[in-house]
């Protein structure tokens, strides 16, 4: 019902104004794309860092900070390669 209505709208508007329009239109929907993809990174690295600090702490030697971040940078490579979506449990693929 309410594509119907659009699509009505459209057909009475000039070529010019609905290219604008649907310009306005694509520019949203690829920000909301990209700010999509780059939640679900980010939510990919906080995973890969919580476990990478949790498994340095039950450690009996815990590495120091510096190489920590290289290990965190290198698991986050790994995934990323790996195709992270195999990487994480399934209550983060939602």
């Amino acid at each position: 019902m309410q594509l119907d209505s659009v699509t009505s709208d459209m057909q009475q508007q000039d070529r010019l104004t609905l290219l604008r329009q649907l310009k306005h239109t694509d520019r949203r929907i690829k920000q909301v794309v990209l700010r999509r993809r780059l939640q679900k990174e980010m939510d990919r690295y906080t995973f890969i860092r919580r476990t990478a600090i949790s498994e340095n702490e039950e450690r009996v030697v815990q590495v120091d900070e510096k190489r920590l971040e290289c290990e965190i940078a290198t698991r986050s490579d790994e995934a990323k390669e790996a195709g992270w979506r195999s990487s994480l449990p399934t209550s983060m693929l939602a």
